[in-house]
């Protein structure tokens, strides 16, 4: 199954006027890949749609990752040198400069780099370079993160499926959308893995166990990182610190940052990851 993020990545480069033009060009393409050294896997690639592309980008950023980041690097960098196809003030008047179509066609592009960004690639004017992390690490979670949701139920898998799709929509209203839903899917993890769990009434509130109380008896199970109870209560704290700053977070605006959307986010990713990693049923 290819990754979401790849299918909005691919989309907005079709979608994009002058990336369109770049991936689809006979010429262009082949000789960016062959000086990349990847044109064997291009060429493979025989028929450009929305479907083969995400494929490529996929297979090329998770086998080669260093290629992956070379090869955008270099159509970026190209794209401007036929920039007087859709910047021509006629033969009267000079051309425009290399870095005047630059910034131009770059500032047309904000929908693409938002979708690199979303797979932890920056922009930063000259290259692409990993935003955070090693992305090798990254797409490790997220894959074992998508197996353990899975054997918790096949719904689960699910909604954290649509919160993606929600958070790399380019509808404002879907990153509120797709932040509410991460942290509710959290909730439900944390209640699905203590549902045969008996509390002690210290462990409750108004009848209820509480998030401490939870987090404790699933990390107090785990051998991973010893039992002690004293390291289950810091772990404990820590995480119901990251779930106070979810909540505060879930209520953005379309005036938020994208990069403190993206942040809250993940945070919840990793943070569920952690949880469902302490769980040995899982």
């Amino acid at each position: 199954m290819v990754d979401v993020r790849f299918k909005r990545l691919a989309v907005s480069i079709l979608d994009t006027r002058k990336l369109a033009w770049y991936f689809t060009h006979s010429k262009r393409m082949p000789r960016a890949t062959f000086y990349c050294e990847v044109d064997e896997e291009w060429s493979s690639v025989k028929r450009i749609n929305a479907n083969n592309l995400a494929l490529f980008l996929t297979d090329l950023h998770n086998t080669k990752f260093e290629k992956f980041i070379s090869l955008l690097t270099y159509i970026l960098n190209d794209l401007p040198k036929y920039g007087q196809l859709w910047y021509n003030r006629g033969p009267a008047f000079p051309p425009y400069s290399y870095e005047q179509l630059k910034e131009w066609i770059h500032g047309e592009l904000t929908w693409f780099f938002r979708e690199m960004f979303s797979i932890g690639i920056l922009w930063d004017g000259k290259k692409f370079t990993p935003a955070t992390g090693t992305p090798t690490l990254d797409i490790e979670i997220k894959s074992q993160l998508e197996t353990m949701l899975s054997k918790l139920g096949s719904e689960y898998l699910a909604r954290y499926n649509g919160a993606l799709e929600s958070l790399l929509s380019n509808k404002p209203d879907s990153l509120s959308q797709s932040l509410g839903s991460m942290v509710q899917l959290l909730r439900d993890v944390l209640n699905k893995l203590t549902e045969d769990d008996v509390f002690t009434e210290d462990e409750k509130d108004r009848g209820k166990p509480t998030r401490k109380a939870k987090l404790k008896h699933i990390v107090d199970r785990s051998g991973g990182l010893g039992a002690e109870t004293e390291l289950a209560d810091s772990i404990s704290d820590v995480l119901i610190d990251c779930f106070s700053a979810l909540n505060k977070g879930y209520h953005v605006t379309t005036k938020k940052d994208w990069i403190t959307i993206l942040y809250i986010f993940k945070s919840t990713e990793y943070l569920m990851y952690y949880i469902l990693s302490q769980s040995p049923n899982v």
